[in-house]
């Protein structure tokens, strides 16, 4: 089960929150962006924790918007992958879905 579904669900019932949050999210951000782990395993790790440590305080209203967002990003992620492979006809797609859903956000 996903956070973002946990705290929609009002599985949730607060957020949990920790002190240093905000300083262990600045030092994930360029670890998982920059891929200076060597290990791929640890790169992912890295990328999931920043993920989950971003997403752990938004409350449940608030919630459609990161999914949007979440959504918005995946969709233009993919379509620099279909950039890279030279699928024309997907990248215009992709990017479409990405401009609509970050408009939305």
């Amino acid at each position: 089960m996903t956070v973002a579904m946990a705290s929609v669900c009002s599985l949730m019932k607060r957020s949990p929150r920790f002190g240093g949050r905000q300083p262990l999210n600045l030092a994930l951000l360029p670890a998982a962006a920059t891929g200076l782990p060597v290990v791929l395993g640890v790169f992912f790790v890295l990328a999931l924790a920043f993920g989950v440590f971003m997403t752990l305080p938004i409350g449940g209203a608030d919630m459609p918007v990161v999914v949007s967002l979440y959504s918005a990003l995946s969709a233009l992620a993919v379509a620099f992958e279909d950039y890279v492979l030279g699928n024309a006809a997907m990248v215009v797609a992709r990017t479409v879905v990405g401009a609509a859903g970050t408009l939305l956000t």
